[in-house]
């Protein structure tokens, strides 16, 4: 097991992490967890609502975003937090997940700051010495 899931980066105007995984869905589970992070404190969210999240690109690194991306989307519209993340199905090209949270509650949870979006700007994905790393950048 990886000895950290993520480690969130100092980027000026922009926040940025990596991510780590014993295979690539961890990875992309703990990209999705650091997200999360820089939006709120963890502890603080229960994993009481499940969502089932599909989504589909031309590449891996599309997928990456477009993953990222419906978590933010969701987040935003229908003003919920996540905590779990599960993925069931992961390919070059296709990923299926379910994710548990709950709705926003001022009087609970603490909005650190608004991430807007992932971006394509010095994504990586890549594997060393058998430990899967994303680094991914948010627009903030």
């Amino acid at each position: 097991m990886v000895s950290k899931e993520f480690e969130l980066l100092d980027i000026t105007a922009d926040k940025g992490l990596i991510a780590y995984g014993d295979d690539l869905k961890e990875a992309f589970v703990n990209a999705a967890k650091g997200l999360l992070s820089i939006i709120t404190d963890l502890k603080l969210i229960k994993d009481l609502i499940p969502h089932r999240i599909e989504v589909r690109s031309k590449d891996l690194t599309g997928l990456l975003v477009c993953w990222l991306n419906e978590i933010i989307y969701l987040q935003e519209v229908d003003e919920m937090l996540y905590k779990r993340f599960e993925i069931k199905k992961l390919e070059k090209d296709y990923l299926e997940a379910e994710i548990w949270g709950e709705r926003f509650n001022p009087d609970k949870h603490l909005i650190k700051g608004a991430v807007k979006a992932a971006t394509y700007h010095q994504v990586e994905i890549k594997e060393e010495k058998e430990i899967w790393k994303i680094k991914v950048i948010f627009d903030v």
